[in-house]
């Protein structure tokens, strides 16, 4: 059952997490990050909603933040002066009675930097945190203001995080709101956005569509693993990525809606000959309609997003074109992909006596 911890509980946590980070660095490893926030054992120690201690390691924030300190100086100890060590803390608790303020993240921020820390990672946590809800029209950067907060009161770097677009990044780093930023779903959806932002290819990302999938399947007893509704391999990387096709072949998709538009991508990506029909005037499909409720208009960037890509792969398009068995025979296909999705439901409204 749960229980307060006692002094040799603490002291064989704290050398727990100092060997961590030395394995982390034989492992290989460039740096490490100690996770102080989003309601872990040390983010627990330091929010005065969570923390009722009355000895050492509660009451004023100085208390609350010392298992944080310790277990920074025990890994910095263990890892040299060399290794990067950093620590990742809320700047205030959303919707905590009684959470964390801004004012004591302050000092929590100089309280690790006095103690070692070469960086500190901004982040926030609670129920109502604008990065777990969404906004009508998407809001890059929702906690942004929080890392140009602690930036101001520390001398070491700070890293921004929380639904953070390229361009954002951007004007973060120039307005001097953060030195460092972090990405944590953008990377599900594009593992390859560092390399595509290198190369100038910003518009080549795979976008987040902020849908939460990712944490759902996480947390689904039905799911092993996690999985990306932008990313079909995520969760996936023990099976062979997709090799060049040795006999390339003339596909036919029959269906402009995201199996449709992502079937002809996979095709044309491995050399295949694609065209793609789609029976209305414009590709998306269900997604179209999906992306106008309020909150959904990142589904919207998608569609643009693979609009795009099917331009850039080469696949040819015909709009306005229906499929029937005589089109799809005299086109003569030597594969056809049939991705016309499912019929709408008709809402009935009936008289009751």
């Amino acid at each position: 059952a749960p229980h307060e911890l006692q002094q040799p509980e603490i002291d064989a946590i704290v050398r727990s997490f100092g060997e961590a980070a030395a394995r982390a660095r034989e492992a290989g490893f460039d740096a490490v990050e100690l996770l102080g926030s989003h309601g872990y054992l040390i983010g627990s120690f330091i929010s005065p909603a969570s923390n009722i201690r009355t000895d050492a390691y509660g009451g004023g924030i100085a208390n609350r933040a010392r298992l944080l300190v310790e277990i920074l100086r025990e890994a910095r100890r263990t890892v040299g002066r060399d290794f990067p060590v950093w620590v990742k803390i809320n700047a205030r608790e959303f919707g905590v009675p009684g959470g964390l303020t801004l004012d004591e993240a302050t000092q929590v921020a100089r309280l690790a930097e006095q103690a070692g820390s070469r960086a500190v990672h901004v982040s926030g946590f609670g129920p109502a945190s604008p990065t777990n809800r969404t906004t009508a029209i998407f809001k890059p950067a929702v906690i942004a203001h929080l890392a140009a907060a602690i930036k101001e009161v520390v001398s070491v770097p700070v890293i921004a995080v929380g639904r953070i677009t390229p361009e954002a990044a951007d004007e973060l780093i120039e307005d001097g709101s953060a030195d460092l930023i972090a990405a944590g779903k953008a990377l599900l959806a594009d593992p390859d956005l560092p390399e595509k932002l290198s190369a100038g290819m910003s518009d080549r990302v795979v976008p987040c569509i902020v849908c939460m999938h990712c944490y759902d399947t996480l947390l689904s007893p039905d799911v092993v693993g996690i999985r990306c509704q932008v990313n079909p391999r995520l969760g996936r990387d023990h099976e062979p990525e997709p090799q060049r096709a040795a006999i390339p072949k003339r596909v036919l998709v029959l269906g402009g809606g995201p199996a449709g538009m992502v079937a002809a991508l996979t095709a044309a990506r491995r050399g295949h000959t694609v065209t793609l029909w789609e029976r209305a005037s414009t590709l998306g499909g269900q997604l179209l309609p999906a992306a106008v409720p309020p909150h959904k208009d990142r589904i919207g960037v998608y569609v643009n997003y693979l609009i795009r890509e099917l331009t850039l792969s080469g696949v040819q398009v015909e709009c306005n074109r229906e499929a029937t068995e005589a089109t799809v025979m005299a086109s003569k296909p030597d594969v056809a992909i049939v991705a016309v999705g499912a019929s709408n439901a008709v809402l009935v409204s009936m008289a009751i006596p």
